[in-house]
């Protein structure tokens, strides 16, 4: 397993990176994919389920900056065992609801732990490899645990469409049993010490000045010219991962909870050859030419949504391009904005992208609830593909190109 992964390092935190690949994992068990949306519109409609959905994410999306800046605080050993068990009760919650009232509970809990692992996950990789002088092996390790999480998601998916003919609360507890069991492998994290980046001193003064360090580094001339750009194409990727957006799609195209299982399959499949070839693409090609081509993907992968339910091979493809742009644009824009900041607000300017990377969904998800209850998604998934082109893949090209900074591999 040491050699697929192509881990190999030796030091004093090599624990964590395995502890960093079973949480992972865990996180990858995601035996809901091809079934969720329709235990959810048990008890709403899709209109209800767009406006649920965002104000899930929104809620998420808040605690996004207050949980990196924990991470940085009181060390990632603690934040990420708070994700693990959040998440784990969240979805136990959302399988034994039989209310609206009570699945968004669960929404909202299993929000916070995605809150927490958001910042805390990478950083505590890339501060383990640093504190063994290993920071350059980032991507690639990043990239191999990308693939393994690709062919988890694959695996889950199918056990998933298993367990939900079964019995349709099966998959959102199992789940969460995985996230629970994970909760106490996270308590073996070791916390990596690099530059003072952990303290246990927790007061309100400091929470703040931590908070100010962190968004301070998405301003410094290294990143403040194309992390705008980048934040775009990552967040149209992370939309469809994490919404009702691929769900919609893929019933508009005559997808049931079985076929979406075995759609949702063969779609990780395009995520876990982005994984794998990015960090080859990104020392070949430059940062700025793998997120240009990502975002591309990405772009015309929406606009495939258009496409009537009679050419649905086509708009499999379409969203093959984007599971494949947003695994590729995840590994080249991490590891370009970890190259930039330093270690002692790492979490908290992780946080601080991954509250902009979700802000748009906030709207986008009521808006792509509302148009598929009236019919009309698929001109919500040009005008949205190409938004997405037009400021994320155009605006970072033309930003790098007028600032000079062509974000290239470091």
């Amino acid at each position: 397993m040491q050699k697929a992964l192509a881990i190999g390092t030796q030091g004093a935190h090599t624990r964590n990176l395995w502890i960093y690949v079973c949480l992972e994992t865990a996180s990858a068990c995601s035996f809901i994919s091809g079934n969720w949306i329709f235990f959810w519109t048990r008890v709403m409609t899709y209109g209800q389920l767009g406006l649920v959905d965002a104000l899930a994410f929104a809620f998420g999306m808040v605690m996004e900056i207050p949980t990196g800046v924990v991470a940085d605080m009181v060390g990632k050993r603690w934040t990420m065992f708070l994700a693990m068990l959040c998440n784990g009760l969240g979805f136990v919650v959302m399988g034994m609801s039989d209310s609206l009232e009570v699945l968004l509970g669960g929404f909202l809990l299993a929000q916070i732990g995605w809150a927490f692992h958001s910042g805390a996950s990478e950083a505590m990789l890339y501060d383990s490899l640093k504190a063994d002088r290993q920071e350059a092996m980032f991507d690639r390790i990043f990239s191999r645990v990308g693939v393994l999480g690709m062919l988890t998601l694959m695996a889950a998916a199918l056990l998933g469409g298993v367990m939900y003919n079964a019995n349709e609360r099966l998959p959102h507890l199992a789940w969460g049993a995985v996230f629970l069991l994970g909760a106490l492998v996270s308590l073996g994290i070791i916390e990596p010490k690099v530059n003072n980046a952990s303290s246990t001193t927790f007061t309100l003064r400091a929470y703040f000045q931590q908070f100010r360090a962190g968004f301070a580094q998405l301003a410094q001339p290294a990143l403040r010219w194309v992390i705008a750009p980048i934040i775009i194409i990552r967040g149209a990727g992370f939309m469809f991962m994490m919404g009702v957006i691929y769900p919609i799609m893929a019933v508009n195209f005559g997808f049931n909870a079985n076929a979406q299982a075995v759609l949702s399959t063969f779609l990780y499949a395009g995520a876990m050859a982005g994984s794998a070839y990015a960090p080859l693409l990104r020392r070949r090609f430059g940062n700025y030419n793998g997120l240009l081509a990502g975002g591309t993907l990405i772009s015309l992968g929406y606009m495939s949504a258009m496409l009537p339910p009679a050419l649905a091979v086509a708009g499999v493809l379409g969203m093959f391009a984007i599971r494949l742009g947003t695994a590729t644009s995840n590994v080249i824009g991490t590891t370009l904005i970890n190259d930039r900041i330093p270690s002692q607000a790492r979490a908290t300017t992780l946080s601080t992208v991954a509250l902009f990377t979700r802000l748009p969904y906030v709207i986008t998800a009521i808006v792509a609830g509302s148009m598929a209850e009236q019919g009309t998604f698929g001109w919500f998934g040009l005008a949205f593909g190409t938004g997405v082109l037009l400021f994320g893949v155009l605006g970072l090209k033309q930003r790098a190109h007028v600032e000079g900074t062509h974000t290239t591999s470091t």
